[in-house]
């Protein structure tokens, strides 16, 4: 336990894996009796028939894949940064404090991106007679973005600054 609490930079960290791995789960998923749908978040869909897999894109219509696509590479990419960010504050002598404001700010993206593309999904079902959440339920590739920023906030919050300055 002191081993965390020494190094709680360890829950970014963390939380940032949660959130790439969350990028190639299913967001959404519909069973039904011979029948097994999922969805990812980019609109590539699964659906398994009577144990017949037929890999396929979800959506025809060209605005909610735009979207989807943009949210998913905001993702990765707010992800890949903060990964980044935090070996080199590892690696080199560099202070916590000069990070602090960019994992925030990746947190965030990581947060608006997925409310983004769980509206978007419900904006494409406005025409049809049940929204997008009674048709599937949510998967950890909704879900995971959420708990790997919540990680990413508490650890940006809890760590203390080691004393580490920029040019040591």
């Amino acid at each position: 336990m002191t081993y965390v609490k020494r190094n709680l930079w360890i829950l970014p960290m963390i939380g940032c894996f949660i959130a790439l791995v969350s990028l190639f789960t299913p967001t959404t998923y519909d069973s039904n009796p011979g029948e097994l749908i999922l969805i990812w978040m980019n609109q590539m869909g699964l659906r398994i028939l009577a144990g017949s897999p037929t890999p396929e894109f979800w959506r025809s219509i060209l605005w909610p894949n735009l979207f989807s696509f943009a949210c998913e590479i905001i993702i990765f990419a707010s992800t890949i940064i903060s990964i980044t960010l935090i070996n080199t504050y590892k690696i080199s002598a560099r202070s916590f404090q000069e990070l602090k404001w960019k994992l925030l700010l990746s947190a965030a993206l990581i947060i608006i991106s997925t409310l983004t593309w769980i509206i978007i999904m419900e904006i494409a079902y406005l025409n049809s007679p049940r929204s997008h959440w009674e048709w599937y339920s949510p998967h950890f590739g909704v879900i995971g973005p959420f708990i790997g920023s919540s990680l990413i906030i508490a650890g940006v919050i809890l760590t203390k600054d080691d004393g580490k300055k920029k040019n040591q």
